[in-house]
Formats: structure tokens, sequence, C-alpha cells
């Protein structure tokens, strides 16, 4: 039979869809859920407390949202309220879903806000001002179109792709999201933003008008556009009127308007370009004044030159060498300790390797060597199921490291951890380095603690855990005076970022005075006389010191960016900062500190606060959280594929058009990775669509090609469970033998392949969606039954005829690791590795290739030959940089299979049907071929069949690609809809055998192989200002195969990815058709 089985790579992307998903189960994990008028909130175990204070944020929101943009939601709001260490906030206007997490992140590309306010105010912006923007019904995703052509084509096509619901840019959603927050007193326009728009004008670096549309390029990209947004769209209320942003979103919700641009020139009557221009000019005039009015600068020198995240530089207990945080050379934000001389500068600075695995907050104790650290990375710092079962950030102190590293075979460990379960957000060390002072999480709320440094005793020193009225919402860095008498730390106090220092002998804590400023990062100096600390009194962040003894501050830099995080060498004489400039965060040292200006009074007082009581809000008693999927969500889809062959022509396909829908089932947690959700898909030609249904044939027209499927995922088990089911019903001819007359007929068919499987799975590291890192093992079963139908109306006046191919199942199990380096190019040039492996023990019947049934039965029953084999396949993709130039890349894709038959009979072979198989690129999938079958009266008969080039008992294949760019930096161009990113070339050598044993490939026989080489063209791209384009043109000519098997092919595909990585998480359960 001629016939090609598909795996549709976008059933993959559903069973995978999960975004951004929490590393834990939800299982043992307690939910609730209260009613306010229109919303439902449902929330962790734990944060009760919180649902008043959210439901009355929101109750109030709603009103002002509803008339802004005309808007009535047809339903509650779902609302989620998480905790955990880790903290976000989104909102899924599709579903009607606001989830975010208890409490606020320290973020150094904003300011800090009251985080209720602000976070609410913001995702629900999204949810209503994205929903007037949409298309088509919320419950529709996109439009999904799609073209597969026949795998012998020599010029072949793989296309699939999506026309979305929304056409908003990044800058524009998030731009409104930050402008509603403000107008409703959550967020601000605060100096880091300002800092960042300013650094970015005066420099000329700002996002050129097409990157603003798209979250592309660095880490700090994406947040330009949230800050970029943030001003235009301020910009635009400001010149145009408010209305205008509502008028915008309405005339991008126009069908045909596929172009955010032209709905610019529809709505303000400018095109976007002079938009751009204008808001341009307007911010160079107002920061050109700024900058005159800071007049000389004084910022020292910058020591670093890589890296856009470069932090909390601290001197080594010599003085001569600076250890900072950094993010290096890498694309994201990620960090990591490094050390360079206080000597460096930014010209001088050779490549540095880190020193330590230190990503977060660090403290340095001179006297003892010794280094803090707040980590998760430890099994003892996992919380129990119901707590949330997520790994918590502990401390932990070791050796300082330095720039010598003596060898030793077996190194003793030095490590300690200090604390388990505790929530550290940041520590340091007392003088005498006999305690630590830390910051603690508990749900919402911060307090300041200390333990020694066995870890022995942990005490809460500030605020008292029942002191309500000194609630403190964040504590984020802190320093121990050098008379061990005061703990300084910087705070968040739901209206402002403060200073406050604790008296460990008085238990009292005094502040700065509330100036409606942000004071930050303070760190005394060594001589004890002053406490260094960051402000933004005029406007921009600059270093200040206060005198303890007279009460009074000193500026110390005047910078026209931002500087931050100080710290003073052990003489007093140096000081070292991060300093924001046109590269991001950088380190900068001051050979001398000198006071800049007239000193001001400034006398610090008891802290004392009342907090703010919400306006309260009816709220439904508590319920438990109904764990089931509940929102509805579809993407209609057309597609052609070329699923049969000609028959006249093996190379060639018959083109079956179809149409239908993927449909998705989730509950609120599903997209935070704790839920459950249902999906599946029916796809029919539509020239089917009425007589799909027919009785006289069975029940199914076997005239029409068709696939169903239905996939289910849940993580409310202690294992995460998952299965998919998918029903293919090809139509097609193909030859048979009648043995009533000895002779071949062509005769219409329909097979109708069924597989299952079941697939339990156990995350040691990761998650289900893909992830950067991830180690998983899982137990899966399967099951497959594959019949035809034959309609012998015509020929015999019997109507359908139906018979097994063949039936049973499987077991096996599968381990997966993932290791992927997070970088811009991830998608086009991969660098990392993931590799599966995947075991399988298999029983099936297969229909007997003679005497295929009883002739005793009355009715047509099958016999079957029965089998039971194991198989073993492997399945590599790796990247790493070419060693004779890193900006180059080498890509290995490599995957073996070994089939094992364990029992037989002695005159049976298994049915090459069940061999695993290979498909090399620049050759046909598979060739015609012709097989010999003996008539009853033993004459013969030759009936064609298809075979694959490359079969058998154990197989290989692979190729290495060499990669290079061949545009040098983000191309950054926008055309109609389509934003350009990457352009890069490949050389590629491609190869695959098949043996019947695996010793054969040790005896190397070139004539085994099929080799191949060729050109590849890689575009990446984004569509719609959010959907991931990946371009692909090839060639590839087969050297060991003349036409049409081997020789030159093209081919071309459009999709999500390029080298599809997450596949690896799969199964391998497609199976290749050899011979039939």
């Amino acid at each position: 039979m001629r016939i090609l089985l598909f795996c549709f790579f976008f059933v993959h992307s559903f069973l995978l869809s999960e975004a951004s998903a929490e590393r834990f189960n939800g299982y043992g994990l307690k939910y609730y859920t209260v009613d306010s008028d229109h919303f439902r909130i449902s929330y962790m175990d734990g944060c009760e407390h919180l649902t008043g204070i959210v439901a009355a944020r929101l109750e109030q929101l709603y009103d002002i949202y509803r008339n802004t943009y005309g808007l009535v939601l047809p339903k509650k709001t779902e609302v989620m309220i998480l905790d955990s260490d880790e903290s976000n906030g989104w909102a899924f206007a599709n579903s009607n879903t606001i989830t975010f997490w208890s409490h606020d992140f320290d973020f150094n590309l904003r300011g800090s806000h009251n985080w209720f306010d602000d976070v609410i105010a913001h995702e629900f912006a999204h949810i209503v001002s994205i929903w007037s923007g949409l298309k088509f019904q919320p419950q529709v995703l996109d439009l999904r179109l799609g073209f597969f052509s026949h795998p012998n084509e020599r010029g072949r096509v793989e296309a699939f792709h999506s026309f979305p619901s929304d056409i908003l840019p990044a800058w524009f959603t998030e731009g409104i999201a930050q402008y509603e927050s403000t107008r409703q007193k959550g967020d601000t326009w605060d100096s880091h933003r300002d800092m960042i728009l300013r650094t970015l004008t005066i420099s000329d670096k700002l996002l050129s008008w097409d990157h603003m549309q798209v979250f592309a390029g660095k880490g700090d990209d994406y947040e330009k556009s949230y800050n970029h947004g943030f001003s235009l769209v301020s910009y635009i209320a400001e010149t145009y009127g408010y209305d205008k942003i509502v008028s915008l979103l309405r005339e991008s919700s126009k069908v045909t308007r596929l172009n955010f641009d032209k709905s610019v020139k529809e709505v303000l009557g400018i095109t976007a370009k002079k938009l751009y221009s204008d808001w341009k000019r307007s911010l160079e005039l107002r920061y050109k004044e700024q900058i005159k009015e800071i007049g000389t600068q004084v910022y020292g020198r910058k020591i670093n030159r890589n890296g856009y995240e470069n932090a909390w530089p601290r001197f080594s207990p010599d003085g001569s060498n600076v250890y900072f945080l950094s993010n290096g050379k890498s694309d994201f934000g990620r960090k990591q300790l490094y050390l360079l001389p206080v000597s460096d500068t930014a010209d001088t600075t050779g490549i540095k390797n880190p020193v330590f695995p230190v990503g977060g907050y660090y403290d340095i104790h001179a006297g003892s060597g010794k280094i803090s650290f707040i980590s998760n990375k430890s099994r003892k710092s996992v919380v129990p199921a119901k707590n949330g079962g997520s790994r918590v950030l502990d401390l932990f102190i070791d050796t300082l490291p330095t720039w010598k590293k003596e060898f030793k075979l077996f190194r003793k460990k030095s490590e300690r951890q200090l604390t388990e379960k505790k929530s550290v957000f940041n520590a340091t060390f007392s003088p005498d380095g006999r305690m630590l002072a830390f910051a603690r999480r508990d749900v919402n709320r911060f307090y300041l603690a200390v333990t020694d440094t066995a870890g022995k005793k942990v005490n809460v020193l500030y605020p008292a855990t029942a002191a309500d009225s000194l609630q403190i919402d964040f504590i984020y860095s802190m320093d121990w005076s050098s008379d061990g008498r005061s703990i300084a730390f910087s705070f968040f106090d739901s209206k402002n970022r403060n200073i406050g220092i604790y008296d460990t002998l008085t238990k009292k804590c005094i502040v700065l005075p509330d100036s409606g400023k942000d004071e930050r990062d303070p760190s005394f100096s060594p001589d004890g006389k002053y406490l260094y600390y960051s402000s933004d009194c005029t406007g921009i962040f600059n270093v200040y010191r206060y005198d303890l003894a007279n009460k009074r501050t000193e500026q110390v830099t005047n910078v026209s960016g931002g500087a931050f995080q100080p710290s003073v060498s052990p003489d007093n004489s140096k000081l070292v900062y991060s300093g924001y400039d046109n590269q991001g965060y950088g380190i900068y040292v001051l050979d001398s500190i000198v006071s800049l200006a007239a000193d001001t009074a400034v006398f610090m007082t008891e802290r004392e606060l009342s907090s703010d009581s919400a306006n309260p809000v009816d709220l439904s008693a508590p319920r438990p959280y109904q764990w089931f999927p509940r929102q509805f969500l579809v993407s209609p889809v057309l597609m052609a594929e070329q699923l049969v062959t000609e028959e006249s022509n093996s190379q060639k396909g018959i083109t079956t058009f179809k149409f239908g829908a993927v449909f998705n089932l989730i509950e609120p947690l599903t997209l935070s990775g704790g839920g459950s959700e249902i999906g599946g898909f029916f796809f029919l030609e539509p020239k089917h669509l009425f007589d799909f249904i027919d009785p006289d044939q069975g029940g199914i027209n076997t005239e029409a090609s068709y696939d169903l499927g239905l996939f289910a995922t849940t993580k409310v088990l202690p294992l995460t469970v998952s299965f998919d089911y998918m029903l293919r019903g090809i139509a097609d001819r193909d030859e048979f033998l009648d043995e009533s007359i000895d002779s071949v007929v062509v005769q219409p068919y329909n097979m109708q392949l069924q597989n299952f499987n079941l697939l339990i799975s156990h995350f040691f590291a990761g998650s289900s969606t893909y992830d950067n890192n991830l180690l998983a093992l899982n137990l899966l079963f399967g099951a497959n039954i594959y019949d035809v139908n034959i309609y012998l109306e015509d020929l015999y006046d019997i109507g359908v005829f139906n018979y097994n191919l063949s039936k049973g199942f499987r077991f096996g199990t599968m381990g997966i690791m993932a290791a992927r380096v997070p970088e811009s190019k991830m998608n086009i040039s991969p660098r990392g590795i993931a590799s599966k492996v995947q075991y399988d023990l298999w029983s099936q019947n297969s229909l007997k290739e003679e005497n295929s049934f009883d002739p005793e039965s009355s009715t047509p029953k099958e016999l079957y030959d029965k089998y039971l084999f194991q198989q073993v396949m492997s399945h590599v993709k790796a990247g790493v940089a070419a060693p004779w130039y890193g900006k180059h890349d080498l890509h290995l894709d490599m995957q073996g299979t070994y089939l094992n038959i364990i029992e037989k009979r002695q005159d049976q072979e298994l049915p090459s049907f069940y061999y695993p198989g290979a498909w090399v690129q620049g050759y046909s999938y598979y060739f015609r071929d012709a097989k010999t079958k003996y008539t009853d009266d033993q004459d013969t008969v030759r009936m064609s069949q298809d075979t694959l080039l490359v079969t058998g008992k154990a197989v290989i294949s692979g190729e290495v690609s060499y990669r290079f760019p061949l545009w040098p930096k983000l191309i950054d161009k926008k055309f109609w809809f389509l934003y350009l990113e990457r352009l890069y070339g490949c050389i590629n050598v491609s190869a695959g055998a098949g043996w019947d044993q695996p010793k054969d490939f040790f005896e190397f026989n070139r004539e085994d192989w099929l080799v191949s080489y060729g050109l590849e063209m890689r575009l990446e791209a984004q569509t719609f200002s959010s959907y991931p384009l990946a371009l692909k043109f090839r060639w590839d000519r087969g050297i060991d195969r003349k036409p049409p098997l081997g020789g030159n092919r093209f081919s071309f595909s459009l999709g999500y990815d390029f080298d599809n990585w997450s596949t690896i998480m799969l199964p391998d359960y497609r199976q290749n058709i050899a011979r039939q």
C-alpha cells in the first residue's frame, strides 16, 4: 500500500503549549476560590488574607475600564494568586484570565511600586485592551494554514503558520498596561524608566520603530519595548487624547487590517514613522535640557567590558580587586560572579571567566575569607507539596574564590547550607563573621532575621510577627555596621522605597525622612563614619553618603545615567558602584571620594507606619478550587497535504484538501503549569462534508480522508500524566490479490490508523514545558490498531469489506536530558544538547501474508502471526561554537534504532512493516518495488510495493551542519506584517544506513551508506508582532543514488521552529512503513 504517515507537528505544539510552567505538580497543593461581583479569585493555601485586597482593587477598576473601552466582559474574569519565591504577573485575554504572585520582585530596570495596586491594574488593562483589539471571538486564537508535499518530491514544501486574532505590537500592549496603571495610581513613570530612555536618547540608541513592534534581541531589549511603549502611549494620550488609544485598538480589530502602521495612519492621520519621529524629537528636546542642568559629571572610570547586567560590586579583602555579578557575554540576564583588578579599564579588560557560580545577592567577610550567597539549588530547600512543592531560596556560605585555583584530585567541599526552606532573599555578615542578617519572606511580608554561621539558630528581629502596623512589603539589600550594632536595609512599605537602620541593642528601627523619593542600596564605610546609598532625589540616581555622627548627607557622584550599589574600599579611599550607561549596567570606580555639593542636614526618625486598608467588598465563602478544564479555545485549520502517491509516478503525490479545527480546554492553572488540559482536532475533506457519514458503507465514507485526535495532560497527581489518541483515515486506490480469480485488482480502500499513548513522567529538573535545563524519566504504554476498509460494491456487490491489518501494544521507558544555552539566536542556531534514550517492548499481531483469513469461519476472520520484539532508540541534538570562530556553530542531529526479535515461529520473519527507517536529505523517502505472491494454484503474480531507502533491524542516521550568520547583527526590518530578525547560512552533510545486525555497523562498508551534502539558508522572523516564523530554503545532493531517488533536491519549509529540539521530549511512536 502506498501510504505516507505524517506526524502532525502542530499536534505536538499543543501537547507542549503550557507557558512558563512551575517546577512542581499540583498534587497536595490546596487552592480555594471566592467570588466578587465580577471576578472569580482562586488562591493558593496561605494567601486567603490577600483576596480582600485583590477583590477591592479589581472591582474599583471594573467600571473605570468598562467605561474607557466601552466593553463588558461576558463572564467573570478568572484571577489566580500564586505563592513562591519567584514572582511575576501575566494575563491571557482569550481565556479572560489573570495570574500574579503574592509579592513584588526587585527589578533593576524599573522602580518600586505598590505590588498589588500596580500588577492588578496592569494585567486587567491587558485583558480589556487586548480584548478590544481582537478580530475574532476571544475563544478563537488564530486561523492556521498549511501545506505538506509528498516526501519524494524533488521540490518539497512543508509550510504551516497562523493568522492571529490580534496584530497589536509589543510596545502598544505593554505601553497601555503601564499607562493605565499610572492613571489608576499603581505605576509611575519612575526614575529608572527615565534613566533608560534618557540614556538611549542622548546616545541615539533608541529602538527603531520596527524593533519596538516585537520582543527580539537581547534580554534588555525586551524591557526597552516596555519602556518605549510606556513613553509613546503617554505621548499619544497627551498629544492626541486618550480616546485615540482606544480608537487604535478598534481599528486594529478589523479583519482586513494586517498591519498596525495602517491603524496609526487611519486614526491619527499621520504615518507611523512620522509618529515615531515626532515622539523621538520631543524626547531629544526634553533630555538635552535635562543634561544641561546636570553640570560637570563625576562618574569615575569603567572597569568592565562585557555585559549589560553588572551589579553588586565588592572590593576584595586587600582592596586590589573587585568582585561583581555579571551576565558577561550572555544575551540574557543570568549572572555569575566575576573578579577584576581595580586598575582595569573597559579598554584594557581582557576576557575573564566567572570565578564562582553565584547568581544573586552575596556578601564577603574579609576576616574569614568567606562569601555568603542565596540559592535554591539544594534538595533541602524543597518545601512540602501542600506549600507548593517548589525549591525556595536559602542561605549558603563558602570560601571566597580567588584568581589562583590549586588543582586537587579530591577537593574538600567547603560550601555549607545554613537555612532550610526559609525563603531568604539577601544576607550580610556581622563584623566578626559569626552571624548573618538576612531577609526572610512569608507570603507577601518580609522580616529582618539573623542566624549564626552554623545555621543552628534563626531569630526574627524586625518587625515583630504580630506587628501588622509595621508591615514590610519587601526587604532588598542590607549591610552590617563595623561596630556590630546597626543593620541598614533597603525596604518598601507599600508607598516608598526607603532605608532603615535597625539597632540591635534598642530593638528600634530608624529611617531616612520620607521624601517621596527612592533611597536604596545602603552600605557602611569600613571605618563606620558613613552610610553610602543611592537616591533619585534630583530625578537621577546618584551615590550619596550620610555622616552618621554629624547627621548630614553629601553627594558623591553626578552622572547622566544612574549610579547604584556603592561599596567602599577597605582603606576608605575608593568607591565602586554599578552605573547605567548606553550599554546597560557597568562597573565604575572612583579613585577618590569627594563631596560634590554642600551637605544637607538629615535627621533619621523612628519608623512608624499604619497599613492602608482597602474598601471591603463582598466575597463569597471560600470553596475548594475546581480542578477541571473549562476554558474553551479553538483554532480553525485549512490545510493541504499529499499523503498518497500517484499510481504512475512514485515521486509525486496527490493533493488532498482538508479543513477543521484544533481545540483546547484549559483551566486557570494550566498556563502556570499546575493544572490540566484536554484537547483534540478533527480535519475532513470539504467535498465530503455532507456525505462523511454513510450508513451504506458501515458508518464512514471510504472515499473520505480525515484525521481525529484527542490529547490530555494533568499535573494534579504526583507524576505528570498525559495521553494522546490519533485516528487517520486515508483514502486511496491500491493493488489487491483477488484469490478467487488469482488476479491482481485495483480497488479503492480506506485505511484507518489508530495510535494511543499513555505517558507517566517524573521531572527531576525542568518541567513538561520544554526547558533550558531538563531531566526526566517517563514510563509509557501504547496501543495501535490498523484497519482496512475496501469498497467492493462495484466489483462484487457486497458493499464494504473491512479487516484488521495489524494490532498490538507496547510498554516502554524513556529518559530525557536537555540543556540549551539561553541566547538570542537559540531558535535559528541553538547551542547545548537535547538527548533521549527510549526502550519499547512490543507485542504485535500482524495479518498473515498468505492464507490471511480462516477458511472455516462463516464470516471473514483474520489469521495473525504473533511477534514479540524490543526496540531501543536514541536521539541526540547538539550545538557548539565552532572552535576556530566563536560566532559560527557546529550542529549535530543523530539518531539510531535497534530492533531485536524475542519471540516468533521458526519459519516467520518479522514483516518489514515494523522495521525502523530513516529519511536522509537529498533522497526520496521510499521507492517503488515489486514482490511476488503465490496464488492457490501456485502461480505467481507481481504486486507493487513501497520500500524505504534506509531500513533494517538496525538503523542510524544523522546530519552535521556548519552554521554562520549572513547578516552580522539583528536585521531589524519590517515589511508589512513581517519583522526580520536573523539570516543564517548552513553547510550540511547527511548520512544514513540500515543493517540486519548492529555489529554490521562496525564492519564499515561504504556501500551501506547514503550520503548527501548541501547548502541551506535560514531566515528567522516574527509575523503580526508576536508569532515566530522559521523559513528554510535548502538544496541537498544525494551522491549514492541516481535521480529520481537521489541527485539534486530542493526544499522549502515554513513553521515556528528550525531544529525542533522540543520534539526530543515526545515518544517516537511513528512507524515507518517499509514494505507492504
